[in-house]
């Protein structure tokens, strides 16, 4: 059995991972979108590869990068009164420990699965003769 030599990755393809993984945070949904169908016209890959890219975490690092920013528990306060108007103060957010652990959580592993499916599409465009 004759294994394939790792060749280097063509610049279409190239942009087509990076498209894939950061292109729903830099242009949302629309720059994950150009990935994907770049990914389905090439060549490059085969069909367990597309759809390996395509499925796993849709959107790339956009959902992620979502959670990061929405869901990190942050409490934000407003007051109003005066010197004779008590003071009412009105509160938002602060989600528990709990909540923020779990988002870091699953923050992490939305990462870390986009990571690998990017690597493996890189890996298997360098193998694909």
């Amino acid at each position: 059995m004759s294994r394939a030599t790792p060749r280097s990755i063509a610049i279409r393809d190239q942009i087509t991972i990076a498209l894939l993984l950061l292109g729903g945070v830099v242009l949302p949904l629309l720059g994950w979108l150009v990935g994907a169908v770049m990914l389905w016209r090439s060549n490059t890959w085969s069909r367990r590869d597309k759809m390996l890219g395509t499925i796993v975490v849709p959107g790339g690092l956009m959902l992620p990068a979502y959670i990061a920013s929405v869901g990190s528990g942050a409490k934000s306060c407003a007051g109003s009164g005066g010197p004779t108007v008590p003071t009412i103060v009105s509160c938002h957010g602060g989600g528990s420990f709990l909540a923020g652990g779990v988002a870091i959580v699953i923050l992490v592993f939305l990462t870390l699965v986009q990571l690998a499916s990017s690597g493996r599409l890189y890996w298997a465009g360098r193998l694909r003769t």
